[in-house]
């Protein structure tokens, strides 16, 4: 049996637990402040993106306080996974072969995000099905004190 972690190089403190973790204190004490406003939007589809509205959305209604996203893309008219890492406003998009269902899971990181409106724009990119309505879910969090 091999160890992933050893005590021995200094990587694990067996003292930090979860606890100080909740309490925004790292390893060594530190209390972190996480009231500035930052949290994440999440959005999930079982409808394809409209790859014109898609890309319109990234280059031209992101908000300027989206720093990253991360995610996997399915765009109509398109037999492909797409993975999009968004750092900025640079986002890299692979391709690659669909394993398992079919769907769109896109997480959004920033400051001050209103997510009623990432909702409606991100639902706006999408391929309507024949009855015209689209499958949605989203997740909102923001990141307190003490998380």
């Amino acid at each position: 049996m091999t160890a992933i972690l050893s005590p021995s190089v200094g990587l694990f403190d067996a003292d930090w637990d979860a606890a100080d973790a909740l309490e925004g204190r790292d390893a060594d004490g530190y209390l972190h402040s996480t009231t500035h406003g930052f949290g994440s939007v999440a959005f999930a589809s079982e409808q394809p993106f409209a790859l014109d509205r898609f890309q319109y959305f990234l280059e031209h209604q992101l908000p300027e306080d989206v720093f990253r996203a991360k995610g996997i893309l399915w765009i109509d008219k398109s037999d492909k996974r797409y993975l999009v890492q968004l750092v900025g406003k640079r986002f890299p998009i692979d391709e690659a072969e669909w394993v398992g269902t079919r769907k769109n899971r896109l997480v959004l990181l920033g400051r001050n995000l209103v997510d009623e409106r990432l909702r409606h724009q991100l639902e706006a990119c999408l391929a309507l099905s024949s009855g015209g309505s689209a499958q949605v879910s989203i997740a909102t969090a923001t990141m307190r004190e003490g998380l």
